[in-house]
């Protein structure tokens, strides 16, 4: 595939989260190049990192163009290759309206864009990108079925009570927002162990517990 992709103008890594709104990870490099993709998937956030861990195949592609221009301060490189991954929604959801209506959007950027015949359109981006290090993970500590207090697609503030974990013998653990941002992702299996991840929250404050590999630690 990535024989395939290396001297695209425009790579789109097509994905499904587990349960979300659609979002968009892409290079700070590429931003606000990549606005108009992030409003034809109607992005509820925009996620930005040089590095986010994972070799994920959107940075394999691009990344090497703003290394050369960083590397070579001097000299005009730009960034040759815009490249973004879409997550368009949840794996659960079959939904042939909303499939047709996504391809649709992506149809009509890539006419605006020159790459296809035909009109295209301008739709507005409905959120702000965010640095991917001030994304919070709402992790478990412990083992147990998670009760959710916010819907997806919440803005919470930092303390917010997001989701409790129940033991079936009785004890309660509150997992509560470590920012304010939105509560962009969840788990859809109702239940959790230790250091599982169930809920993304798109903060726009840098954390500093975010280190590592950005997308899973």
């Amino acid at each position: 595939l990535l024989t395939l992709a290396h001297d695209a103008d425009l790579v789109l890594d097509l994905h499904a989260d587990n349960e979300a709104e659609p979002h968009m990870y892409v290079g700070p490099a590429l931003w606000p190049a990549a606005e108009d993709i992030a409003a034809a998937i109607d992005a509820r956030a925009v996620l930005l990192s040089e590095v986010s861990g994972g070799h994920p195949f959107d940075e394999a592609c691009a990344s090497p163009w703003w290394v050369l221009a960083a590397n070579h301060p001097v000299l005009p490189i730009p960034p040759a290759c815009l490249a973004a991954t879409l997550e368009l929604g949840s794996n659960d959801d079959v939904d042939l309206e909303r499939a047709a209506d996504q391809a649709t959007a992506l149809l009509r950027m890539l006419q605006a864009r020159g790459f296809v015949a035909g009109s295209g359109g301008h739709p507005r981006l409905s959120c702000r990108a965010t640095a991917l290090t001030a994304m919070a993970q709402l992790r478990s500590p412990v083992p147990g079925l998670v009760a959710y207090r916010r819907r997806l697609g919440d803005v919470v503030r930092k303390g917010d009570l997001v989701a409790t974990v129940i033991d079936p013998l009785g004890d309660e653990t509150e997992l509560r927002a470590e920012t304010d941002g939105r509560l962009f992702a969840r788990h859809s299996q109702p239940y959790a162990w230790p250091g599982r991840v169930i809920g993304k929250i798109a903060g726009e404050i840098p954390l500093e517990s975010r280190t590592g590999n950005l997308l899973s630690d």
